[in-house]
């Protein structure tokens, strides 16, 4: 945990002190009966990347948007899922934490666990770099994570005064938008309240009804019901994940007429439904814009 905190640190400190404001993204995790992972990005309308690490044998798909320091831009990842099926979202959380720990010995910022998925495979082992720091926010932006995996494990990490705040999955579903998940210990979904609270209900109220057999394509439809249409932050990128066969499935800009598909395995990207021509290309660790994969696809 030292070197990890030692060799990322510094990296976590720029990409957060960077981050601009991102009023809505909604996710979840169900297991229904097998895992099916989501998650709606929405912000304004800045560059984004779809990107595939890759480290040893362990592949790891990311979401980025560019963001602006000084006059240094860069891509921050936002979301994504590794190749063992491990997921990730990580989301703006409100109210913001205004006078944050200095970072230092003894804590670790909570956007650096967001770098674990390229290390790890599952929740136990995010849980156990939890149980060995403290986790705090960084000042301009407060956020939280979703993680989920394989073994249907799933839970929410925020950041708590004297300590960490895990929210695990009670049911067979969990969902995040952009409230404090740990306020909703003890109460039904219908009676969240926050920022986002009616993406949540949406979401919720959706996975409490499609149970029994839940899809891909019931995962897009909870993503286009629980779309954000204010022109300030509209959903940007819409992402539907299959772990058992590492594919990740892609709607861009709430048009889910047109649905790409991401394979971890392949490491490519190729369109999948709504195109009238098939087209296919790599993704590495540099990426590609969005812009430049809707503009070269009919």
């Amino acid at each position: 945990m030292k070197r990890l905190t030692r060799s990322l640190l510094i990296t976590g400190l720029t990409l957060l002190c960077a981050s601009g404001t991102a009023l809505a993204c909604t996710s979840f995790a169900v297991y229904a009966p097998q895992p099916i992972y989501g998650m709606n990005f929405d912000y304004a309308r800045f560059p984004m990347k779809l990107r595939i690490v890759t480290k040893g044998d362990l592949r790891t798909f990311h979401l980025a948007f560019e963001k602006q320091l000084g006059k240094q831009r860069f891509f921050a990842n936002t979301g994504g899922m590794n190749s063992k099926g491990l997921f990730y979202a990580c989301q703006e959380l409100h109210p913001f934490d205004l006078n944050p720990p200095e970072p230092g010995e003894g804590n670790l910022p909570l956007y650096l666990l967001n770098t674990m998925p390229e290390r790890v495979h599952t929740v136990k082992e995010i849980e156990k770099a939890c149980d060995g720091t403290h986790l705090i926010q960084l000042k301009g932006v407060t956020i939280h994570t979703l993680f989920a995996d394989m073994t249907g494990r799933a839970m929410v990490v925020e950041t708590g005064k004297k300590q960490n705040i895990l929210s695990h999955m009670t049911g067979n579903y969990i969902a995040m938008a952009n409230f404090p998940n740990h306020t909703l210990k003890g109460v039904t979904y219908t009676e969240a309240k926050g920022l986002g609270d009616w993406r949540y209900q949406i979401a919720c109220r959706y996975l409490e009804t499609s149970q029994t057999d839940f899809s891909v394509n019931n995962g897009l439809t909870l993503l286009e019901k629980a779309q954000d249409r204010d022109p300030m932050h509209s959903t940007a990128c819409s992402m539907v994940f299959a772990p058992a066969t590492s594919d990740v499935y892609i709607a861009f800009h709430a048009d889910f007429s047109k649905i790409w598909k991401v394979s971890l395995m392949e490491g490519t990207i190729e369109t999948f439904r709504g195109f009238k021509t098939k087209t296919r290309r790599p993704l590495d660790e540099d990426g590609l814009l969005i812009s430049d994969l809707i503009s070269q696809a009919t």
